[in-house]
C-alpha cells in the first residue's frame, strides 16, 4: 500500500497554477490554487499541460441525511454501486453534522474554521463560503459546473463566476427534472446534485421509519435515472462519489454520535475495480480526490486527503487487491 501510494504521490508535479484573468478565473483564486507536494514550484507549464485526467466529468451526489446503514436495506441501486465500485466503511463529516457547514466541507477539504460556513441557514447578507469549492475550481479551469441542489441554502457554496445553481425542490424528483435535461449533453467538469429527501423524512417521522425507507427508495430511483442519463456510448469517462452531509437518529442530528457523523462515501465509474478501503475517510477527502480524478490543482492548504484508490480504478487487480489498510 504505502509504495502504491507514494508513486501516486510522486505523480503529482510539483506546479502552482498562477490563474490568469484570461483563463477566466474568479477573483482572488489565484492565491490558493497549487500542487502541495514538492518543495519547489516548476515555471512556464499550467497544469493542463503536466496533468492527465482520470475522468472527463465528476457528479457528486450528496444525499441529506442518508445513513450508510440504510443503503442496504433499501437502496439496491447505490448498494450494487458500493459492491462494484470503491466504499469507505468508516467515513464520518464533521463532528457539529449540520447540512450547510458539513456540505462546505465536502466541496472545499477544509474545515469549518476555514470556509467560514458556521450557520446552517440562508442568510443573504452573510456571502459564499471563504475557500475554493470544486466548482470553482473547475471553472476557473474553464470546465464545466453546475449545482442542482433541494435546499436554498447551498446558495452559499456557489459562486457568480459562471457555475449553473438551481434549486429544483425538497423531492429529489424536483432536482432531476433540471437535472436530467442538463446531463442529455456530455460534460466535462464537475456536476454537483444534492437530494434532500431523506432529511426531511428523518425530521419528520424520525430516522430509520417507514417515512425514512419511503424517501431513501425514491432517492434510489433517481439516481438509478441520473446514472442511465449518462450510460450512453462515450460517455465511459464519468465518475461518481455518492456521499451524504450527515446521518441521524430520532428526529434530529448535529451531535457527534455515531448515527450523526457516519456517513457513506461511494466511488462508481464503469470500470472501477471492487475495493472496501477500512481506514478513516472523512468528508473533507472528498474535494481533493474528486480534483485528482479530474486534473485539477488542489488548494494549496487544503486540509483533506486525495484518496488514492477512488482515482486508481484501473490498475491490475493483482495490483488492486494490496491496497488495503495502512
Amino acid at each position: 500500500m504505502a509504495s502504491v501510494v507514494a508513486a501516486l504521490a510522486a505523480s503529482e508535479l510539483p506546479i502552482r497554477l498562477n490563474a490568469r484573468a484570461d483563463m477566466g478565473s474568479p477573483p482572488g483564486l489565484s492565491t490558493h490554487l497549487s500542487w502541495r507536494t514538492g518543495d519547489e514550484a516548476l515555471t512556464g507549464r499550467t497544469w493542463m499541460q503536466a496533468q492527465q485526467r482520470a475522468v472527463d466529468h465528476a457528479i457528486v451526489v450528496s444525499i441529506d441525511g442518508l445513513r450508510p446503514d440504510a443503503i442496504k436495506r433499501w437502496a439496491g441501486m447505490l448498494d450494487q454501486m458500493g459492491q462494484e465500485g470503491v466504499r469507505a466503511v468508516f467515513a464520518e463529516t464533521l463532528a457539529r453534522s449540520l447540512t450547510l457547514p458539513s456540505h462546505a466541507s465536502m466541496l472545499t477539504g477544509v474545515g469549518t474554521k476555514r470556509h467560514g460556513m458556521r450557520f446552517n441557514s440562508h442568510r443573504p447578507g452573510r456571502g459564499q463560503v471563504q475557500f475554493p469549492t470544486i466548482l470553482r475550481v473547475a471553472r476557473a479551469a474553464r470546465l464545466h459546473a453546475a449545482a442542482f441542489v433541494g435546499k436554498r441554502k447551498l446558495n452559499h457554496l456557489v459562486h457568480r463566476d459562471g457555475t449553473r445553481f438551481t434549486v429544483g425542490g425538497p423531492f429529489c424528483t424536483q432536482v432531476n427534472r433540471y437535472l436530467l435535461p442538463y446531463l442529455s449533453r456530455p460534460r466535462r467538469g464537475v456536476t454537483f446534485v444534492h437530494y434532500a429527501d431523506p432529511d426531511g423524512a428523518g425530521h419528520r417521522d424520525g430516522w430509520m421509519t417507514s417515512g425514512y425507507e419511503r424517501a431513501v427508495k425514491r432517492v434510489d430511483r433517481c439516481l438509478s435515472q441520473v446514472i442511465e442519463a449518462v450510460s450512453a456510448p462515450g460517455r465511459e469517462r464519468t465518475l461518481f462519489l455518492v456521499t451524504s452531509d450527515h446521518g441521524g437518529h430520532d428526529r434530529t442530528h448535529g451531535s457527534a454520535r455515531t448515527e450523526d457523523v457516519r456517513i457513506p462515501w461511494i466511488v462508481w465509474a464503469r470500470g472501477t475495480l471492487p475495493l472496501e478501503i477500512h481506514r478513516p475517510v472523512h468528508t473533507t477527502d472528498t474535494a481533493p480526490t474528486i480534483l485528482r480524478a479530474l486534473g485539477l490543482p488542489l488548494p494549496h492548504d487544503v486540509e483533506g486527503q486525495m484518496v488514492p484508490e477512488a482515482v486508481l480504478k484501473r490498475l491490475p487487480r493483482q495490483l488492486v487487491s494490496t491496497l488495503r489498510p495502512l
